[in-house]
């Protein structure tokens, strides 16, 4: 139920989830953040799993998640199969920061998703 509560419109509502989350066991909670296709719940959740559990494996799984979004393995209301808008284009870009400090991950152990990342900036305006 809380990791739905992670896409509500409402940043408060899907604030206080992430927060609540945070407090229960990641193995609870994580597959589900881990696997979803749209981009809200994914990004909140991550940000909460890096928060409770900032290990070096979970934010390697977070950037796999995030370089298959940039490749199109994504759903986004309103938005064509396989796009993001540019507010979580940013939010995944934070994602990806955060998994690097918290997880202690190397930039160049993701070589790829730098390479993906590099060919959409500066991001046009869809």
């Amino acid at each position: 139920m809380l990791v739905n509560l992670l896409a509500d419109k409402d940043r408060f509502v899907a604030f206080a989830a992430r927060r609540a989350l945070e407090k229960l066991p990641a193995q609870e909670w994580q597959e589900q953040v881990l696997s979803a296709k749209a981009p809200r719940p994914f990004l909140q959740g991550a940000t909460g799993i890096l928060t409770a559990n900032p290990s070096p494996e979970v934010a390697r799984r977070i950037l796999t998640r995030c370089e298959a979004i940039l490749r199109g393995d994504v759903n986004e209301p309103g938005q064509k199969p396989g796009q993001i808008s540019n507010a979580n284009y940013l939010d995944l870009l934070r994602v990806v920061q955060l998994s690097l400090i918290r997880g202690k991950v190397a930039p160049t152990e993701v070589s790829t998703l730098t390479q993906q990342i590099l060919r959409e900036y500066p991001r046009a305006t869809r």
